[in-house]
């Protein structure tokens, strides 16, 4: 089980007074009763703390993939305008955009979703 940033804390403040690891995993164990986490993560932490002032990750909740463009959002938007019946299958391969990317696209960023006709013909001024 993950460690709480209270429990983070701590361990990274109780090696910078016993700069032992072993010290601090038995520590936290009696004080906390959790598995302690490894050597290598405590000493991640403290160098995180000494470089940056914080123990947060800072790549947490980031995929490391870039965002869609605008340009390929405009590219995917506009065959629907036209035609709200388009399937995302044809639009796929007319666009040259993986049939993956052009679902997240209209589910995600433009909202749109097959069932809900509704909504397409109002996102294409039908209604």
């Amino acid at each position: 089980m993950a460690l709480t940033s209270q429990q983070r804390s701590w361990c990274v403040l109780e090696f910078h007074k016993t700069n032992s690891v072993v010290t601090v995993q038995r520590a936290l164990k009696l004080k906390f009763y959790v598995d302690p986490p490894t050597n290598k993560s405590i000493l991640k932490w403290h160098m995180n703390f000494i470089e940056r002032g914080c123990i947060c990750d800072q790549r947490k909740g980031h995929s490391g993939r870039p965002s869609d463009s605008e340009q390929v959002v405009d590219r995917v938007r506009e065959p629907f305008l036209h035609s709200p019946r388009k399937s995302m299958r044809r639009a796929s391969q007319e666009l040259k955009v993986p049939q993956s990317k052009v679902s997240k696209i209209l589910h995600k960023r433009l909202r749109l979703h097959p069932e809900d006709k509704e909504t397409r013909h109002a996102f294409c001024g039908n209604l």
